[in-house]
């Protein structure tokens, strides 16, 4: 098994005052390389050198609190994690509002898995207002450090659709106007999403499939050629009825939830063998979560 995320202060780098990320992953960086256990070669001017590389990349939410950036290196034994926190939020494209933590991990290359559960964890943390606001406000690290290392010391055991999920993005009520839906699909490039009543309960799912034959004539998909038919428009029903339309007119039931703990074979046998476009993941039948499928490539395959 192995060993849980190793945690001191020398790797905590509180309320730093830089407003680039650059300076930022690099003495991330520095600190790194005072982790026990790390091969001779990744000393600290070559950890600097990946995470350059690294930063070039977007790097992942930690629940719109922060940025995680991963290196996976061969020859390291476990996960080592570095953190810093900002005095003031770092503006970022890819933090909605603003960039309060930025980790650091070295992991495997072999078991990408050590580095999904600390992730989620951190994300665990940001998720608690007055964790947060612990973690935020903190300028000793030696009073932090042990209360962190008791919270990212968990045990390592399957992987489950906790850790590979990301957050909703927002609710989707069934009111919702369907052109206001189909441009926040576009705007995030999404190919389906959960409709959720007031309770966050799934009640329906739209798939961009779905909404792209919207209005078109049931003939239409018999055809085996349409060079006969050049000036047919089968979007025109579409365009007469898609103004008054809502979220609720398009749903269908057809859906796949699942819970938290479900693990990473449950996952990619709704998303592969019974071909759902999206798992939803769900706690006291609560929204909690979404999975598809550039989710777990990206999350697992991606070096």
């Amino acid at each position: 098994m192995p060993a849980p995320v190793p945690f001191d202060a020398r790797r905590l780098l509180l309320q730093r005052p830089e407003t680039d990320l650059a300076p930022v992953l690099q003495a991330l960086s520095a600190a790194l390389a005072s982790a026990p256990g790390l091969p001779p070669q990744l000393d600290a001017g070559a950890l600097t050198a990946l995470t350059e590389a690294r930063a070039a990349e977007p790097g992942v939410p930690i629940d719109d609190h922060g940025l995680f950036f991963a290196l996976r290196c061969h020859g390291v034994p476990a996960v080592r994690l570095a953190l810093a926190t900002l005095s003031q939020p770092l503006r970022s494209p890819d933090s909605a509002v603003g960039c309060r933590w930025v980790a650091l991990v070295v992991t495997p290359r072999e078991l990408p898995v050590q580095e999904l559960r600390v992730h989620e964890q951190l994300c665990r943390l940001a998720a608690d207002q007055a964790w947060r606001r612990w973690v935020d406000e903190a300028d000793d690290p030696r009073a932090l450090a042990p209360w962190l290392d008791a919270r990212l010391r968990e045990e390592w055991g399957p992987l489950t659709a906790r850790d590979l999920m990301r957050p909703s993005f927002g609710r989707i009520a069934p009111e919702t106007p369907l052109p206001a839906l189909v441009r926040r699909m576009a705007h995030r490039g999404i190919e389906a999403v959960g409709v959720t009543d007031e309770a966050g309960r799934m009640i329906g799912q739209i798939t961009a499939s779905s909404l792209f034959t919207l209005g078109m004539p049931d003939f239409f998909h018999q055809l085996k050629s349409v060079s006969f038919i050049p000036d047919f428009d089968p979007f025109e029903a579409y365009f007469q009825r898609e103004g008054g339309l809502t979220a609720r007119d398009v749903m269908h039931d057809h859906f796949c939830v699942l819970p938290p703990e479900a693990t990473i074979v449950e996952l990619t046998f709704a998303l592969t063998v019974q071909g759902y476009p999206k798992v939803y993941v769900v706690e006291n039948d609560v929204l909690i979560g979404v999975i598809d499928r550039i989710r777990v490539l990206d999350r697992i395959l991606s070096p």
